[in-house]
């Protein structure tokens, strides 16, 4: 929910500039700046942003004994100035929250504006129950429930996948790939493999939703497309060097 508040920008460029310390393959850098960036996310979140709920109930305290002061007294020029200072601190904690609740629920297409954040508590609620696996059935028949057999028997139904793939008659395989009609070219190979221009790759980019995971290092598509002007370039050199070298670390 950060990426999107403007008084961390100034911060970012810097941080990411101060985290080029270390020698080593351009993907483990890279890596090695996002968890940088995330703990100094963590220490600016520690101090501007992780009380936006409490502050939601401060001000919100405040503006209803100001509107009874008002209800009961009338109301002064002061008092005027200091409920639409608050009026306006509340509509941002608002909008505060409700990004909050929307990256969190992963949802994209509710309209801006909305403040159902009941809608998105359900939201996440349903997601990280769709993302857990609490029970498997082994070989046997028998239920495994704790979390290491569960990952034991994922990983025997895997390898027992491959190996059954890798004893098939390879016979067989070949005369169904001999089927297979040969439609990429050796020049539609030669552009397949071509090196990715600087815009292709920031097309892609920004191609993504801004609220979607782009993957395990837990920074939002957002947040990349905030910063390309001056992490762009490291990210594709980071992905001419994946692509040169065919291999990608592992996280």
């Amino acid at each position: 929910m950060w990426w999107w508040d403007d008084t961390l920008m100034p911060d970012l460029e810097p941080w990411w500039k101060e985290s080029k310390k270390f020698n080593g393959t351009l993907d483990f850098l890279f890596l090695w700046k996002l968890s940088f960036m995330k703990s100094k996310l963590k220490e600016w979140n520690a101090s501007n942003f992780q009380n936006i709920f409490v502050e939601k109930v401060r001000v919100e305290g405040e503006l209803e004994r100001l509107n009874e002061r008002i209800i009961a007294f009338g109301i002064e020029d002061h008092e005027f100035k200091d409920e639409k200072s608050l009026k306006s601190e509340l509509s941002k904690l608002l909008a505060r929250v409700e990004n909050y609740w929307k990256d969190k629920a992963r949802e994209s297409w509710l309209r801006e504006g909305d403040l159902d954040t009941g809608y998105f508590h359900a939201s996440v609620k349903s997601c990280r129950n769709m993302n857990e696996i609490d029970r498997v059935r082994n070989n046997m028949g028998d239920w495994c429930i704790e979390e290491d057999e569960i990952g034991a028997e994922a990983v025997k139904f895997f390898e027992l996948v491959l190996c059954n793939a890798i004893l098939k008659d390879n016979l067989e395989q070949n005369r169904v790939l001999e089927e297979i009609l040969e439609l990429v070219s050796n020049m539609d190979n030669e552009i397949l493999n071509a090196i990715f221009s600087r815009e292709e790759i920031k097309e892609a980019v920004f191609q993504l939703h801004p609220n979607k995971d782009s993957g395990p290092d837990g920074f939002q598509t957002g947040f990349y497309q905030r910063c390309w002007d001056f992490m762009g370039e490291d990210i594709f050199k980071l992905v001419e060097d994946i692509r040169a070298r065919k291999n990608v670390l592992r996280t």
